[in-house]
């Protein structure tokens, strides 16, 4: 007997609870550009040990990014 697989919409729903959406959110230290908050990019991680991620600047006119 199979298990019957998600729909897309059901599983993108399931994905936001794993990360969690509060999270996901979360800003963690000053943009060193503009000031603003920078949060962490969760939807890649760069295949490095240990992983790294991409953390950007929650203001949509600031171009900061880093990856550590």
């Amino acid at each position: 007997m199979s298990k019957e697989l998600p729909t897309l919409e059901k599983f993108k729903k399931d994905m936001e609870t794993i990360i969690g959406a509060d999270f996901a959110d979360q800003e963690f230290y000053k943009c060193p550009k503009c000031g603003h908050g920078v949060k962490k990019d969760y939807s890649v991680a760069y295949l490095t040990n240990p992983p790294k991620y991409k953390y950007f600047c929650s203001n949509p006119e600031c171009n900061y990014m880093e990856i550590m």
